[in-house]
């Protein structure tokens, strides 16, 4: 429960107040960088497997395996930080993935690398990522005071869900500038950053005395009853399923730079970068205007996401698809930031960690959407693919939205001085 004098200071000042909590700042930063990392590593990946193989497929065949590997483990992620010391569990999970990168770096700088490797890091990566996503955003409870736990982990999800997609822009500009050996060497490095900033903080994060009473099934059970039996919650997380579909625009990206716009890495950098001053916007906007309507805004900019999905499919020059990649920023961080930061006040202390497995999960569904329009776009086309993949999901939640606002408004935080939001 967040006091009356952490919701009375808005904007900058009350972000500024929340950094000063002891531990805080080393450990958004570390969040951020570890989720930078992992998104240069998948740029790097993309590209490198666009130059080995033309075959949309295999291209797909990437992504689908690694978020793929996210969404299946997610919920036992979820389980394992409600269980474990959060701390010792990001310490080893990004030392891994530290290791990850440095192969694909060694591989690529002495052109040995294969399709095959990428594919099987690509799943130890997502593995991994899996295991470690809601420690990430949970952990931040056992960091910050009780008092302004609200901002924190606003101020938390704001700096990973800018990193989702700035770390694409970093990569994407890294590629252009040194190639992509140097991307997985700098994406190493990023990790082995982050681990380094967990050690200074104290605090270990350890789990409740009764944590281990019950099975990892039973945990994952009592996890999916509870948000079955929240109607609010199960609504805006069934909408949320719409996410198969918007994943196609990353296997897409590289394809469209290198192959439709014909601009080769400059392109590819450039619209990397635009989504990335997006969602730089967006986190600036939302840190001075924190979210109470969570299932208006988590649907919201869903459906403006889906909407910008179907405009990339009629891309014909650079600075249409820069203008879309910037819109795609602002609505995917916004969807971000608003998913893992409002949906982890909504529910019981108990049941956060569990319940950011499940969202995790969602937000993953694209790994199917990653195999099934690179199959799409060697049979149809690589435009009619995209645009399929937009309007599905365009016309679903805008249908969800308007014909679910009663349910959808239902799902915000409490007001200052109650203790639980309303259900």
């Amino acid at each position: 429960m967040a006091d009356r004098n952490e919701d009375t200071e808005t904007g900058l000042r009350g972000a500024l107040a929340t950094l000063r909590i002891p531990h805080l700042r080393p450990l958004v930063v570390s969040n951020f960088t570890h989720i930078v990392a992992i998104q240069t590593a998948m740029i790097a990946m993309q590209w490198l497997i666009t130059g080995l193989t033309p075959s949309r497929t295999v291209i797909g065949l990437v992504g689908f395996v690694q978020f793929g590997a996210i969404a299946l483990m997610s919920p036992l992620g979820g389980v394992i930080a409600d269980r474990v010391s959060k701390r010792a569990l990001l310490l080893a999970g990004r030392l891994v993935l530290a290791s990850l990168s440095a192969t694909m770096a060694l591989l690529t700088f002495a052109d040995t690398a294969h399709v095959w490797q990428g594919i099987l890091v690509a799943f130890g990566t997502g593995l991994t990522a899996a295991l470690l996503g809601p420690a990430t955003m949970t952990y931040v409870f056992d960091v910050a005071t009780r008092e302004r736990a609200t901002r924190a982990v606003a101020l938390n999800a704001t700096a990973t869900g800018s990193a989702m997609i700035l770390g694409r822009a970093i990569g994407g500009t890294i590629i252009a500038a040194v190639g992509t050996a140097l991307t997985f060497t700098s994406a190493s490095a990023f990790f082995l950053f982050a681990t380094i900033l967990l050690l200074l903080i104290p605090i270990r994060g350890e789990p409740k005395p009764n944590a281990h009473q019950r099975s990892l099934s039973q945990d994952l059970r009592e996890g999916f009853a509870y948000v079955w039996s929240n109607p609010p919650l199960r609504f805006v997380l069934l909408a949320c399923c719409m996410t198969i579909f918007n994943g196609a625009v990353f296997p897409m990206r590289p394809i469209y730079a290198r192959y439709i716009l014909g601009e080769g890495s400059s392109a590819y950098g450039a619209m990397a970068a635009a989504q990335g001053a997006g969602s730089l916007l967006a986190a600036f906007v939302l840190v001075a205007l924190p979210i109470r309507r969570v299932g208006l805004v988590v649907v919201g900019s869903l459906w403006v996401y889906a909407i910008c999905v179907f405009a990339y499919a009629f891309a014909d020059s650079l600075p249409y698809l820069v203008g879309v990649e910037f819109a795609l920023g602002v609505s995917g961080q916004v969807w971000n930031i608003a998913a893992l930061s409002g949906l982890q006040m909504v529910v019981p202390e108990e049941m956060r960690g569990r319940v950011m497995g499940l969202v995790f999960t969602i937000a993953q569904l694209g790994f199917l959407g990653h195999l099934v329009i690179g199959i799409l776009a060697d049979q149809i086309g690589d435009r009619m693919a995209l645009g399929i993949f937009g309007i599905i999901p365009t016309i679903v939640v805008g249908l969800v939205f308007i014909f679910g606002f009663p349910m959808i408004r239902e799902l915000r935080l409490a007001p200052a001085g109650t203790s639980r939001p309303p259900a």
